[in-house]
């Protein structure tokens, strides 16, 4: 006769509680380590000119507010901002290098993106470095088409991108479509006979040989090109220049200047043609007008940003920084629209990206699609370039810039 082994019952019931034991020690330890994980803290460095001090505070509310209303987080990522300033240190009225302080920002490798080149030749200067770090740069107005377009200047665009790998974008159209656009409002108005004044920078030169090469286009004869630098001019400079337009007799001056003391190109012309129709681009727009601006009233600006004020999209926003900062500033007040959205373009990167890195929040960037947000409805195309086409009229008026109309 065969006996049952009567210990083997026990032996089950010790196993089982043995493992039901270790599933709830495990799951103590797994509720603790998730009581005690911290949420992971990003850093997006923005690059400011602060000496332009108008544009520089006007850009801080506006990134205020989106940090506000995201309750400072991307996700479930805190984001923090880290402000570096372009100004020389030397000479707190003139710029340095963009590159040269974000190689000193970015040694912080909490920081994941960077906002910034201001200007086309900052960015000129600043992706190449940033594309080998690599990181993404987001830019609200840099306009300059070579940045991401083959066409315009050797080796462009693969100079910018020695990685190979695009880390720039921008949620503006380029100057490709700000100068043909001012070439065909030309000619809408009748003007046939255009005077180019210009300055010795990527910008301003490349948005003025981008209307000389759609002049034909449109039937518009160049009766004079020059280059000029105001910040280095005499009175007799200027004379001279006022001279040489006044005997070409256009019937207008496409004067797409950024740089400092742009104005007073401006209002010297105007002091010996008062009715001088003077038309630049966006760079102006962005200058410190002077305290009296009877000389420059109005002047016209080709604009890439779209009229806050007539946007239902953005209508929210403009209410936000009514009621939190006042009427957004008086030179440009429909520059807080692309900080705005380029903002917050970052933070639904950074929020979707696989790992809260720079790598991960830059295939994030290239991976977004539509993105629908204050400036409408858009998207990066293959070049990180916008969607969006539209071109902003604007003219000066009792020292404000003014929308007038939309044009394409």
């Amino acid at each position: 006769m065969i006996r049952a082994d009567s210990s083997q019952p026990t032996q089950r019931r010790t196993i089982i509680i043995g493992v039901a034991l270790a599933l709830i020690l495990m799951m103590v330890v797994g509720i603790g380590v998730i009581a005690n994980r911290q949420p992971v803290t990003v850093k997006i460095a923005v690059a400011l000119p602060m000496w332009i001090e108008w544009y520089s505070q006007a850009t801080k509310n506006t990134i205020e507010l989106a940090l506000q209303e995201s309750n400072y987080r991307a996700g479930d990522r805190i984001v923090e901002v880290v402000y570096v300033d372009t100004s020389d240190p030397n000479d707190p009225d003139t710029v340095t290098s963009e590159r040269a302080a974000l190689e000193i920002a970015l040694k912080d490798e909490s920081i994941v993106a960077v906002w910034g080149s201001t200007n086309s030749a900052e960015a000129k200067n600043t992706i190449p470095y940033l594309n080998q770090v690599p990181i993404t740069l987001m830019s609200a107005v840099a306009t300059w088409p070579g940045l991401t377009k083959p066409g315009y200047a050797p080796g462009e665009p693969l100079i910018h991108y020695p990685s190979g790998r695009r880390n720039f974008f921008r949620v503006v159209p380029t100057d490709e479509i700000q100068g043909k656009v001012a070439a065909r409002w030309i000619h809408q108005q009748g003007f046939r006979k255009i005077y180019i004044i210009r300055h010795n920078s990527i910008y301003s030169e490349g948005l003025a040989g981008i209307l000389e090469s759609h002049a034909v286009d449109f039937n518009l004869q160049i009766v004079g090109n020059e280059l000029v630098e105001p910040s280095q001019m005499s009175e007799a400079d200027f004379k001279a220049l006022v001279g040489r337009v006044k005997e070409a007799a256009p019937s207008i001056v496409y004067y797409p200047g950024h740089l400092d003391k742009t104005f007073l190109v401006i209002e010297a012309l105007r002091r010996e043609m008062p009715d001088l129709v003077v038309l630049g681009g966006d760079g102006l727009t962005l200058e410190t007008l002077p305290a009296d601006t009877t000389l420059l009233e109005g002047v016209y600006a080709t604009n890439v940003i779209p009229p806050i004020a007539k946007l239902e999209s953005a209508a929210p926003l403009l209410k936000a920084y009514r009621e939190a900062y006042g009427e957004p500033p008086p030179q440009n007040p429909d520059m807080i629209l692309p900080a705005y959205e380029s903002f917050r373009v970052l933070l639904k990167a950074i929020a979707i990206a696989d790992s809260p890195t720079r790598i991960g929040v830059l295939r994030a960037m290239s991976e977004l699609d539509t993105y629908n947000g204050a400036m409408g409805e858009w998207k990066f195309d293959v070049n990180g370039d916008t969607t969006l086409e539209t071109i902003n009229l604007l003219q000066l008026k009792h020292g404000m810039w003014v929308s007038v109309g939309v044009i394409k």
